[in-house]
């Protein structure tokens, strides 16, 4: 009888994740892009110079994360428990 896999994914609360290739940017012009997990209520997401509070839910070994306000959507994969990518692009612990 096999069971079905069940994620874990805690060790993402408490981490804040930077968008390869982001990290060199000019702080005056907004600095990194960045995936912050406070807790399972606040999630920030940056990209440019606005930061939203987004919602996640998991599937797996992915990320959805909505903006109620804007009302977009965003999908990471986790990678290894250790990095997320998002359309080829990696997102890695700070």
């Amino acid at each position: 009888m096999e069971t079905e896999k069940t994620n874990n994914h805690d060790w993402i609360y408490g981490k804040t994740f930077i968008q390869e290739g982001s990290d060199n940017i000019d702080p005056a012009l907004g600095g990194a892009n960045f995936l912050t997990f406070k807790s399972k209520d606040v999630i920030e997401l940056k990209t440019g110079d606005i930061v939203s509070n987004v919602q996640a839910s998991f599937e797996g070994d992915k990320i959805i994360l909505e903006d109620k306000t804007l009302g977009t959507k965003r999908i990471f994969n986790i990678v290894n428990n250790s990095y997320l990518e998002e359309n080829g692009i990696k997102w890695n612990t700070k």
